[in-house]
């Protein structure tokens, strides 16, 4: 049963987290007057489902330091595209991924919450 949850979470946070940040990431580029080309909101997006997924399995494997990292390496690796651009789009852009790592460990929080009760 414990494997089942933890599949199941690793999908809601992956898709069902989509569903929850997409909308939030179009209104807030739309707020600070970025429209982002369509080719880069479908890799965004894939990348944001990829990323909610691996950081579920990191946190139920016991690596939730794997998160930081994760979010460290995408930052830092972003870093050079950003120099050059508004102040704005690097907080949007800290502001979303924060936003996907959060809904990845608040989904993986809620399956061991669940999990323990069924022990």
């Amino acid at each position: 049963m414990e494997i089942l949850i933890k599949t199941l979470a690793i999908l809601i946070a992956a898709f069902g987290g989509h569903w929850i940040e997409y909308p939030i990431a179009e209104w807030t580029r739309k707020k600070i007057g970025y429209e982002k080309p369509e080719k880069g909101k479908w890799m965004a997006s894939l990348l944001g489902i990829l990323e909610r997924g691996m950081c579920t399995g990191a946190w139920f494997l016991g690596y939730p330091q794997f998160i930081g990292i994760w979010f460290s390496i995408k930052t830092v690796g972003s870093w050079g595209r950003w120099q050059d651009e508004a102040e704005g789009r690097f907080s949007n852009f800290l502001f979303l991924t924060a936003l996907s790592l959060s809904i990845a460990v608040i989904v993986a929080l809620v399956a061991d919450t669940i999990i323990m009760r069924l022990k």
